[in-house]
Order: C-alpha cells, then structure tokens, then sequence
C-alpha cells in the first residue's frame, strides 16, 4: 500500500525535474572580420523566479558589460552605415511584444534586456545573474551578445546604442533532452 504512493511521489519529482530545462551556451569574441577566440561557455536555466544565468568567459576586457538576446541565431558581422560591423547579423534585440522600449530585464520592455555582466580584472565572469521575464524556451534560436560597455537601458542614444561595440557572441541551440519513460526534451 505504501508502494503507490511512493511511487506517485517519485514520478511528481521525476517529472517537474524533466521540465525544469537548462541549455550551455558556447561564446566567442567577434570583429568586424567575423568569429574569433572561444571564451567559454554560459549555462542558463529555468527557475521559479525566471533564467539564471552561470558564465565562465574568460579573456574578455574587465569591467561592466552590457549583455542582450538578439533575435537572430548569428553571429556574423554585416554591414552597417557602409562599413562590416561585428556581430550585426544577430539583427535587433529580441522584442517578441514589439514594445519598441528598452527598460531593462526587469522593465516592461523588450524582453531582450539581460542584466550585466560583470567580467573581474583577470577578464572573466562567472557571477550568476537573473533575468526574471524569460525561460529557456524563449532563447533557442537567438543570439546573446556581450557588449564593450555598459547598459544604460534606454531608448536615447547611448555608448551602447552603437552597434559597433559589440565584442562576443553565443547563438542558444536546442539540445537533444534526456528521455524518462516517454518524455523527451
């Protein structure tokens, strides 16, 4: 008798660990001339309060960085004001709403705004962060840039407004899930 309800338990917990996702992305240093250096890696997961978000970058110029999804898997350069500019492959900021404003991760904004990133005096950052508006459902098949400086998130022309600064990139791609019994991620 104890058995049942034993097993009711254990497969409740199975199954809200099975959707409890989480994906690593790859990151790489980008130029107007393409794809550089890898500088590690991002893992991001689902949480009760949103995506976390764990770096280990390495090699990237110390200092606060702003740091967004875009709306293109890309991390190519392509032109911009006549001239080959990093990473403008990636396109706009992701905006699903189209709200058209730039108001932060915890604005009512773009959802493409992640808070920043902080990268230590050795070039690397592994200081989680939290973007309470997304899941890990909303990034596959988007780019998430790292900037030259930091996030003023506004709409007025900023440092950050110019495409020309953007430094890294990682694209998040859908894993293949584990499968338990007949669910698969």
């Amino acid at each position: 008798m104890l058995k049942l309800p034993s097993l009711l338990l254990f497969s409740l917990l199975c199954i809200s660990t099975v959707f409890a996702k989480s994906t690593t992305v790859h990151f790489n240093l980008i130029d107007d001339k393409g794809i550089g250096k890898d500088i590690g890696t991002i893992t991001i997961e689902d949480s009760s309060h949103g995506i976390i978000l764990t770096p280990a970058l390495n090699n990237l110029p110390p200092g606060v960085h702003g740091f967004q999804i875009y709306q293109n898997p890309s991390c190519s350069p392509a032109m911009k004001d006549g001239k080959l500019t990093a990473g403008i492959g990636a396109g706009n900021h992701y905006d699903p709403h189209i709200t058209s404003h730039h108001e932060g991760p915890y604005g009512h904004g773009h959802k493409g705004d992640l808070p920043d990133l902080y990268v230590e005096a050795n070039g690397s950052s592994t200081i989680p962060l939290l973007a309470p508006r997304l899941n890990v459902n909303d990034l596959y098949g988007h780019a998430i840039i790292i900037h030259a400086s930091s996030d003023y998130y506004s709409d007025a022309s900023t440092k950050l407004s110019n495409d020309r600064d953007r430094i890294a990139c990682g694209i998040v791609k859908k894993e293949r899930g584990n499968c338990i019994l007949f669910w698969c991620l």
